[in-house]
Parts: C-alpha cells; sequence; structure tokens
C-alpha cells in the first residue's frame, strides 16, 4: 500500500450555493480546467477538494468568483467567499483514476446558511413542456437545475433529495440516468421528476351523487360523492369549473390558493364573501408579459420585475377602458404577476387569465406609484 503524503487543497464555498445547481456547475468547470477531485454539500456550505496544484486551483477559484448572482451561466449562485486550506493526507486514502466526482452530503453544523430560493420555470423547460417529442411534454411538475421550487419543499439542510418533500418519489430508470449524466441539465438535479415518476396532479370535486345510496358506516344517505380526477384530466376539469364560473383551490408547492375567472362577476363575489375580502384587490395571472401589457401601463422596471426569476406580484396602472364593472377590482390599478410555475404555464394555453387569491397586497391609491409586496 502507498502511504506516501501528499498535499490536496480543500476550498469552502460560502454564499447561496445549494440548490441551484451548484455542484454539477463545479463539476463540469472542473472537468474543463482537468481538475480531479470532489464536491459536495455540508451544512450550508459547499466542500471542494483539488488533487491538482495551487495554480490550477486558483483558475477555478476565479471562475466560481464570476457567481454573483447576475453570472448568465448559473443566475441563481452568489459566491460570498472562499476559504483556501492546503490538507496533508495518504495517497491510499484518493482515486486520482475516478476524476472529479459529486459526493454524497455531509451534515455539518454551522451559523451562516442560505437558503435557496424558488426559481420560476426557465425557457428551456418551458420549451420542453410545449414540445410534442419530449418525454416531460405538458409534465406539469418540470423543473431542471436552474428552476422550480427549492425554499417551499426543504425539510432541512444540506439540500438534497432525502432532504426536500421530492425524496418519498423513487425515480424512474430515465431519470436516473439524466441524474448522473454529464451535461445534462438535470444532473444533480433535486427536483427532477418526469411524467412515469414523481408528483402527480389529481382534481377533487364535490357533486350531487343521483344514486342517493346510503352509507352504512355513518348511518346516513350519501347526498354527495367526490369525483377524481388524475393528470390531464384533472386539467380540464379545473378548466371546466372556471369556465362554469365556479373557485379552484390549488394545492401549491408551499399552501392553498384559490382561482376564479376574472370575467366572472358571479364567482368572484362569492370568492370575496368567503374571504370576507371586500375592498382588497385580487391578483390577476398573465401567461406572459405581452398578454399584461394589453391591459396595463407596464415600465422598464416593471416589466424587468415581472419578468424575473422571482415573478413577484407587482402593482400597475389599468389602461382606460380596458376593465369594465364587471370584474375590474379598481378604477385605477390592478395587481399582477406572470406565471411563475409549470402547472401555471400549462393550465393558461386553456384559460388566459384568473384571479388568484394567493397572498395579500397593500392597498394602492390611484397618487401613489407602483410596489411590491
Amino acid at each position: 500500500m502507498n502511504d506516501k503524503e501528499i498535499e490536496i487543497i480543500q476550498l469552502t464555498i460560502y454564499g447561496l450555493v445549494q440548490g441551484i445547481g451548484f455542484r454539477p456547475y463545479v463539476a463540469e468547470l472542473a472537468n474543463e480546467l482537468k481538475i480531479k477531485g470532489n464536491v459536495k454539500n455540508a451544512g450550508g456550505f459547499v466542500y471542494i477538494i483539488s488533487y491538482e496544484n495551487e495554480e490550477v486551483t486558483d483558475k477555478l477559484i476565479c471562475r466560481l468568483f464570476m457567481l454573483d448572482g447576475n453570472n448568465s451561466q448559473l443566475p441563481a449562485a452568489r459566491v460570498d467567499n472562499i476559504e483556501k486550506k492546503k490538507i496533508k493526507i495518504k495517497a491510499s486514502q484518493i482515486d486520482l483514476n475516478k476524476g472529479f466526482t459529486i459526493e454524497k452530503s455531509n451534515e455539518e453544523e454551522n451559523d451562516l446558511r442560505f437558503l435557496p430560493p424558488d426559481i420560476a420555470t426557465c425557457k428551456r423547460c418551458q420549451e420542453e413542456l410545449n414540445d410534442k417529442n419530449n418525454r416531460r411534454y405538458r409534465h406539469p411538475f418540470i423543473s431542471c437545475i436552474s428552476c422550480g421550487p427549492r425554499f417551499s419543499i426543504m425539510k432541512a439542510l444540506p439540500y438534497d433529495r432525502e432532504t426536500i418533500t421530492m425524496g418519498e418519489f423513487a425515480l424512474c430508470k430515465d431519470c436516473k440516468k439524466e441524474y448522473i449524466e454529464e451535461g445534462n441539465i438535470r444532473r444533480h438535479a433535486q427536483t427532477i421528476a418526469c411524467n412515469k415518476c414523481g408528483p402527480k396532479l389529481y382534481s377533487y370535486s364535490l357533486e350531487e351523487n343521483r344514486e342517493d345510496t346510503y352509507n352504512e358506516k355513518e348511518n346516513s344517505r350519501e347526498k354527495y360523492r367526490y369525483d377524481k380526477k388524475i393528470k390531464e384530466d384533472a386539467f380540464k376539469k379545473a378548466c371546466e369549473v372556471l369556465r362554469n364560473e365556479g373557485i379552484v383551490g390549488v394545492k401549491d408547492i408551499s399552501g392553498y390558493h384559490f382561482c376564479t375567472s376574472p370575467f366572472s362577476n358571479k364567482a368572484n363575489k362569492r370568492l370575496r364573501q368567503l374571504k370576507n375580502r371586500e375592498g382588497k384587490p385580487f391578483a390577476v395571472m398573465f401567461p406572459d408579459i405581452e398578454a399584461a401589457k394589453e391591459f396595463f401601463e407596464i415600465s422598464e422596471k416593471e416589466e424587468s420585475l415581472l419578468t424575473s426569476d422571482a415573478r413577484p406580484i407587482v402593482i400597475l396602472r389599468i389602461k382606460p377602458d380596458k376593465f369594465d364593472e364587471r370584474f375590474a377590482i379598481r378604477s385605477t390599478s390592478e395587481t399582477v404577476f406572470c406565471d411563475y410555475y409549470k402547472k401555471h404555464v400549462k393550465s393558461y394555453k386553456d384559460l388566459p387569465k384568473l384571479y388568484n387569491q394567493w397572498c395579500n397586497v397593500f392597498r394602492y391609491e390611484k397618487e401613489t406609484r407602483p410596489f411590491l409586496r
């Protein structure tokens, strides 16, 4: 056995570096620079081990410091600090034939932790969503290393499949291949799933039981029954309810929100009564910024906010005579946000605009400028 001591370099990366595709990015970068070693999550930070000399490792450090939260290659990542330390180990402890690998995470405790945010569906995933030849065609939970839920589905750190709510779903053969494939946009994407595996979409609706059957357990007659549908039929059912001036409750990644058609005075009046929300505005969701521009005056700053990865709710000025009394909340303003997750992207192909009673917004008066909630 070779017990010769060798010197390796350990990098500790601090910042927003978990849940945003950082480890796969580091692995691709290391392969480009011909660096052997490994990368792994640990608590709220990331460890990188380099078996190369300091000059080569410094090139990797320089590239990582370019991740400032606005880098086009990994826009959600932000490297705040990198600690470099030389360590001596036995040569027998490493395998130089493995190249650069992504290792299993460590559960270390530390005080400094940045939690990865939820990120709106990226352009590439939207293209796959609408591609009939893609195996994720119209898959409502589509995501990759660059987009999808993060903070909302976390149970603990470090951010791994086992510590998020997706951990209970086993991967199919195709997803397992993508998960380890170099260069794949879903390499080590913890939210990876497809139409074969992962969560499924269901709809439940309470309908009158025409058979009026007798329930022995409850010792009474069943006047109503639940109509359950799955996948595409669930979407169709939700659209049908909205078109018929009903209210749809959507179980989203971080709770429930209610949807109605903005063209239904009946549905919105009922929702206001149920929520005891007579004056506060509802948010109107649009499929894209161009659809929103048809109804609202949108500045460059407001457009950049509406189309950003965060997809915040923005309060805008309504164009004259665009909303009539049937569904306008106010004569001067309305809250607007663009679709931010795959379920919205998909369903809006059938229903272009919905009211979403999803979060509270501040009152917006005629004389003030728009702001965010």
